[in-house]
């Protein structure tokens, strides 16, 4: 069932792109009068509208625009999962500038050719963007590869919208968001209805489910902070049109009577969530399984590098004060192991660790069981005070390196 209804929806969508997208009705995607393109709805403004090619345009189906409430950065990957004729991509290709690069995925040739005619009218050819055929299930893209991961009013297409936000949880970086635009019921509706709408895969009610069950399909995938930034109530022609993308031409119509049933249940919501920093995954070890290392965010990304090195030079000035250049080799030795993960001398990151790891009980054993040299006959009571200086500055000192640390003694206990 997954696999016909995926093929009936790249057929028609590959008959809308061949059409350069001559549909008579348009789903909140062309600027119209019509509330279904109201601007203050989350989607496109004006000027954005005016500087875009107009094949981008006409081919766009969205129901929001994911790059206005993305805060997208220069510098940054993005992915917009099911791209369409690029709209999107352009738009995001714009906001992370020369030093990023866009990936738009889409499972349909004639969409792609598309959007690569619409990019190069848009003056991008030369931009780090990557169009890719692809099921949204199984894009073929790296792990944790992309700081952010948007779409638009194509999730709710996918009969399988578990293995969507697998995916999308997947390739996205620990700590990387997602800016979605999609259609969802504020509600169950009767079993019959939603029978009738499948049957056929009308447009976004084929798809669409009620919105608890869509947040607890995010969560499961392992998405949190979900937050919801606008929703638009679609009603009337609106959800007519809706129900019929990518248009007449192309698709059949829903019949008027299940539309009836279903008016003030159909909502489009524009919302973000994170994949979290510390993602705790499938694999080897201990404790079955083991936690994305925080090295690997830093390794992605250069402020969060920069936090690491700073980190270890606050640590390594702790360590000389309270015990000298034992803990200062052992803040050394974790240093080394993060710069060799944060470069290609990842191999040599167990090496660091070991000496690191060494060099931190001799560090334990000289600031609190080492004994006191005495000269002969003298007493060998250490004063109150500095005994209590060396402690206090010793527990500091062991709570940097527990921390540098984390990453590697976390699966044990995780």
């Amino acid at each position: 069932m997954t696999t016909e209804i995926s093929e009936l929806v790249q057929a028609r969508y590959g008959k809308f792109a061949a059409a350069a997208g001559a549909a008579k009705t348009s789903c909140c995607s062309k600027p119209a009068p019509s509330a279904c393109c109201a601007l203050g709805e989350g989607l496109y403004g004006e000027a954005e509208l005016a500087s875009l090619p107009e094949l981008a345009r006409t081919l766009s189906r969205g129901c929001g625009n994911p790059t206005g409430f993305a805060n997208l950065q220069p510098g940054e990957v993005v992915v917009d999962f099911g791209c369409g004729g690029g709209i999107d991509v352009i738009l995001a290709a714009r906001k992370v500038g020369e030093r990023g690069k866009v990936f738009g995925v889409d499972f349909t040739a004639q969409m792609i050719e598309r959007a690569n005619e619409a990019v190069a009218q848009a003056g991008l050819q030369e931009r780090a963007i990557e169009f890719r055929r692809e099921s949204l299930e199984n894009t073929t893209l790296v792990d944790s590869c992309a700081d952010v991961l948007i779409s638009n009013c194509v999730i709710n297409l996918h009969p399988d919208k578990d293995a969507v936000y697998r995916e999308a949880f997947r390739i996205l970086k620990p700590g990387g968001r997602l800016a979605i635009s999609d259609v969802l019921l504020t509600e169950p509706i009767e079993a019959g209805l939603r029978e009738r709408f499948q049957s056929g895969w009308f447009g976004c009610m084929g798809g669409s489910i009620p919105e608890v069950d869509y947040w607890r399909t995010m969560k499961n995938a392992g998405f949190a902070q979900i937050q919801e930034v606008a929703r638009h109530p679609l009603a009337g022609q609106e959800l007519v049109e809706m129900a019929g993308c990518p248009g007449e031409e192309f698709a059949p119509p829903a019949p008027g009577k299940d539309l009836d049933q279903v008016q003030g249940k159909v909502v489009s919501v524009k919302f973000i969530a994170m994949k979290p920093a510390l993602v705790a995954t499938q694999g080897s070890g201990m404790a079955g399984g083991r936690l994305e290392s925080v090295a690997a965010i830093a390794q992605e990304s250069p402020k969060s590098g920069n936090m690491l090195i700073a980190g270890g030079i606050l640590a390594a000035i702790w360590a000389s004060i309270c015990c000298g250049i034992p803990l200062l080799l052992v803040t050394v030795g974790i240093s080394g192991a993060w710069i060799s993960t944060l470069t290609s001398f990842a191999p040599l990151r167990p090496v660091f660790v070991g000496l690191a790891l060494v060099l931190f009980g001799f560090a334990v054993w000289r600031a609190y069981f080492s004994p006191k040299a005495c000269a002969a006959g003298a007493a060998c009571a250490e004063p109150r005070a500095q005994r209590k200086q060396r402690i206090m500055f010793g527990s500091l000192s062991f709570l940097f390196v527990a921390i540098f640390t984390f990453p590697w003694y976390a699966p044990l206990f995780l």
